[in-house]
């Protein structure tokens, strides 16, 4: 067996478990946010007066609340790191991959394009993270200042 066909069979399987427990996880981080917002729209609806919601905003619950919304601003700017951080790391992969069709004498061809396809797919997350990025600061979103209407 050659070490190309070994590779294909140890990393396919690997990325697509990761890739599913991915799905699986960003699944449910998507129902928690939706749900989390969902209450606080109904306790934000309950609210008629501004005595009301200075009342509220005292509460364990208000405080909670207000929390949630600046913990928002503090999520953006940890996911985008991370978005940044997972860039990096797979084009660095890619480079390590495609640096061993050096030692492959079997199928050398077989590393270097895996190498070159997860190299891109690393361009492709530093550049997806960068543009986030920039919108994110044109719009004011890490800063919590909106400068779009």
């Amino acid at each position: 067996m050659d070490i190309g066909t070994i590779m294909v069979s140890v990393l396919v399987p690997i990325g697509f478990f990761g890739f599913c427990a991915y799905l699986v996880k960003a699944f449910v981080t998507t129902k928690m946010i939706r749900e989390k917002s969902r209450l606080s729209e109904k306790a934000l609806d309950k609210i008629s007066s501004s005595k009301e919601m200075a009342d509220f905003l005292k509460t364990k619950q208000g405080e909670d609340l207000l929390a949630g919304l600046s913990k928002n601003v503090s999520t953006s700017k940890e996911k985008l790191l991370t978005s940044i951080f997972w860039g990096i790391v797979v084009f660095f992969s890619g480079i390590g991959i495609y640096i061993i069709k050096g030692i492959v004498h079997d199928e050398p061809q077989v590393a270097e394009a895996m190498g070159i396809v997860v190299i891109f797919i690393g361009i492709g997350m530093l550049i997806a993270s960068l543009t986030s990025l920039f919108f994110a600061k044109q719009w004011g979103l890490l800063n919590g200042d909106s400068k779009s209407k």
